[in-house]
């Protein structure tokens, strides 16, 4: 924490003296130099909530709802405007400013449908554009939440090449991200470009955060994007909020019916209440995003054994992101967000956790937030960056069975990101145009987790599952040249970690990691490109969070440690692509193939011990004796016909092998080398189609092949027989089919109502083989999260 506090001061320190170097003066005299027009698309159509910047400073505006735009008492000088909408091509336009005059810009935007102009800031910690970043870059847009009906992250993440979301217990609902294949551990969750969302969010707070908070999520695949952390093994997903534009608001609600005509004697009921609104004042020097929703969802059984598959959810979020431009250098953003809910599965309902047979139940208080402080120096190409995050979380949970007292714990878990980033763009560096970015990055996070004492037992103590501290420090710095056709970027990390396990009194007083990074674009042709990466990556010794949840589902106590042995697991990443942009008859195209291929040496794996005469198990993370390989092809596609027809689709074909088989049950010759729960092949659809400006219909996908799932002995199969041994089972493929139709109706100049209908897993392509009784395997669970699922939905306000 010491050095957390070293970097702060470094960072206000740093950030006085640069005062110096900014341009903008608060106190110069008003220049009354504006500009004014409007915005419209090819067909004449006013577009709002367009963004008109002033290139190399903080000046910009938005349009409002009518397509109209102001920036007023501008600087004197020779400027560029930059002209960017969601949906549309990036335009820029030379303007000179003169004091005391003002004049009328009008711009007409080309439509971008499928989105290869949009700005990113995921694919090297500043914003580029998305066809010219060094690797590729997926985005989840808004409109894809939309014509999803996604109500959280978890439901839109869902709708982008080798990621998939998977639901990982009958009883409590934990679901992680998969990105090419490997499970969420080897991901690194990003808010807002800032590594807090920790390990123990990560296991229900995806779904926690409402798609009313998310501007845009971009997810980076391999490790090509090894400056945000050495975990950003799979992969980097990070979460865009939204931030004010123009005055405006919108409120709604969606309802939902769980399990209508399936083999359920049941149906359960869901309800999901929003709301947001954005402020900003007349010279878009201040603005705030306020966002809230409530959502309260059934238990769902589906097999009609009084146990649930689907959990019971009741929990809010709320936030906001507010920004403050002092002059036209700097800008300062504050973020906040607040996200509580209480989930409970297995039986019981209406009983306290310990009067039921078998009960997962957590409660979660989840707090974070941001501070941003970004300036443009003297030489506008030049940028600093300080930030400052912090997340914070708080769990009630219930892990239980068979009316035991003493399955009730407490976690808590405190993230912390600060550091400073400096880009410099000189005209020439060495041979070529460069981009020089670097930066200090600090990393703390703690993890406390108990069981209580039983209430019979007054003397006994709790027992201290986890109680870990981990600490991180990192210089980065890369280069990225620019010269004709190539894009040359070579940079890395070097990283100095430790982690400390404070009960046992043991850890790493520290270890120095580089985690180095190639990148190379190349224009093949004015309609191709290609990319290729290498990078290395690593995950730290410490106990990750998901281990708490699925290891101690039952009555028994489990301790978590570290073996004195265990070592750095580490990873090579190797990728490369090619992209076709361009048109059939006029239709926008673009068409890409991904290969890639990573190894990961002395990965982490757990070694349960037997129960001692008190229920105790300690569960040990160790190095396997083997390493992996987790190697294939993601292919894209999208089209566009006529602004009305917009398709696109993800699949994805690949290999998941450890170097040698794997034992499964008692049989010794039952051996595999799959990694579990990693289908060969996935992918997903996406048509939407609009024959009017108020009219559209959209059809959507989901693809699951099958893969090879753990099966633990205990519960009742669906012939009504015990299982009695360990298996792994090959899992059917599975397709799930959604359709969506929404209306909008225009009830006055600003005001608009839309409402929308549709169903999820249409055909109710669900897992039929669920372990029953209450000594289920509540992981024996793959598929579709959700069975067939009826919604509805209005809103109304400003969009």
């Amino acid at each position: 924490m010491k050095v957390g506090l070293i970097i702060l001061f470094l960072t206000s320190c740093l950030s006085v003296f640069a005062q110096d170097m900014f341009e903008g003066d608060p106190h110069k005299p008003r220049t009354d130099a504006n500009i004014m027009g409007h915005v419209v698309d090819k067909n004449g159509e006013h577009l709002p909530f367009v963004n008109i910047a002033i290139k190399g400073s903080t000046i910009g505006a938005s349009t409002d709802i009518s397509g109209h735009y102001l920036l007023t008492n501008l600087p004197e000088g020779d400027f560029t405007l930059i002209i960017s909408g969601i949906g549309y091509k990036q335009q820029q336009r030379q303007v000179s400013v003169v004091p005391g005059k003002t004049q009328e810009l009008n711009f007409e935007l080309e439509p971008d449908i499928i989105s290869l102009e949009q700005v990113v800031v995921t694919a090297d910690r500043n914003s580029s554009n998305r066809r010219d970043a060094t690797v590729v870059v997926n985005v989840v847009s808004g409109k894809t939440f939309q014509m999803t009906h996604s109500e959280n992250l978890t439901d839109g993440l869902v709708f982008t090449s080798g990621l998939r979301v998977e639901n990982n217990c009958q009883n409590c609902g934990f679901n992680q991200v998969r990105l090419n294949g490997m499970e969420g551990p080897y991901s690194q969750i990003l808010i807002n470009s800032r590594p807090v969302f920790s390990g123990l969010a990560g296991v229900y707070g995806l779904e926690l955060m409402p798609a009313g908070m998310i501007e845009r999520v971009e997810v980076v695949r391999g490790g090509g994007s090894a400056l945000y952390g050495g975990n950003a093994i799979a992969g980097v997903v990070n979460i865009i909020t939204k931030e004010p534009k123009q005055n405006t608001f919108q409120v709604g609600a969606n309802g939902k019916i769980i399990g209508p005509g399936t083999s359920s004697d049941k149906m359960a009921g869901g309800t999901d209440l929003f709301f947001n609104s954005g402020f900003a004042n007349a010279s878009n020097s201040s603005g705030i995003f306020l966002y809230g929703n409530k959502v309260n969802q059934q238990p769902w059984d589906a097999n009609n054994d009084d146990f649930s598959e689907l959990t019971q959810k009741k929990g809010y979020s709320a936030g906001f992101s507010a920004y403050f431009k002092p002059n036209h250098s700097n800008k300062i953003t504050l973020d906040y967000y607040t996200m509580n809910e209480a989930r409970r599965g297995g039986d019981g309902f209406d009983r306290p956790h310990h009067d039921s047979r078998t009960t997962e139940s957590v409660a979660h208080d989840i707090n974070g937030g941001n501070l941003d402080y970004f300036s443009y120096l003297k030489n506008s190409n030049n940028t600093l960056n300080a930030y400052v995050a912090v997340q914070n979380v708080d769990r009630q949970s219930y892990y239980g069975a068979l009316y035991d007292t003493t399955a009730y714990g407490n976690t808590s878990s405190l993230s912390f990101n600060s550091g400073i980033q400096l880009t410099l763009k000189p005209e020439k560096l060495l041979f070529a145009p460069a981009t020089f970015t670097t930066g200090l990055d600090y990393t703390f996070s703690n993890m406390f987790d108990e069981k209580l004492n039983s209430e019979n037992t007054p003397n006994a103590k709790n027992a201290v599952v986890s109680n870990q501290m981990s600490q991180t420090l990192g210089l980065f710095a890369q280069n990225e040249w620019m010269f004709g056709r190539f894009h040359l970027l070579l940079g890395g990390r070097l990283d100095r970690y430790g982690v400390k396990d404070v009960e046992h009194g043991t850890g790493d007083c520290g270890e120095f990691v580089f985690v180095p990074r190639l990148n190379l674009l190349t224009d093949v042709t004015e309609k191709i490109q290609s990319r290729l990466s290498f990078s290395t990556g690593y995950r730290a010794p410490q106990i990750f969070d998901e281990d708490l949840h699925i290891l101690t589902s039952g009555a028994r106590t489990i301790i978590h440690s570290n073996d004195p042995e265990l070592t750095t697991e580490k990873s090579y990443s190797l990728s490369g692509s090619f992209d076709y942009t361009g048109n059939i008859s006029a239709a926008p195209l673009y068409f890409l193939t991904e290969g890639f291929y990573t190894r990961l040496q002395n990965p982490f794996t757990n070694e349960l011990t037997e129960a001692n005469e008190n229920g105790i198990v300690n569960s040990v993370r160790v190095n396997a004796k083997t390493g992996a390989t987790v190697a294939g092809v993601n292919l894209e596609a999208k089209i566009a016909l006529r602004q009305k027809i917009d398709w696109q689709a993800g699949f994805t074909i690949q290999q998941s092998l450890f170097d040698e088989g794997q034992q499964w049950g008692e049989d010794s010759l039952n051996l595999s080398k799959q990694i579990v729960r990693t289908p060969q092949q996935y992918g997903f659809i996406t048509f939407d189609y609009k024959p009017t400006h108020h009219l559209t219909t959209s059809v959507t996908g989901i693809y699951t092949g099958s893969m090879h799932v753990p099966h633990l002995p205990g519960g009742i199969g669906v012939d009504g027989s015990e299982n009695e041994v360990e298996e792994l089972v090959k899992t059917p493929s599975y397709f799930d089919i959604g359709v969506k139709v929404t209306h909008l109706f225009d009830i006055g100049s600003d005001m608009h109502l839309e409402l929308s209908v549709g169903v999820k897993n249409l055909l109710n392509s669900y897992q039929s083989d669920f372990d029953r009784g209450v000594n289920r395997d509540a992981g024996y669970i793959y598929g579709p999260k959700n069975p067939r699922t009826v919604y509805f939905g209005i809103k109304i306000g400003m969009f």
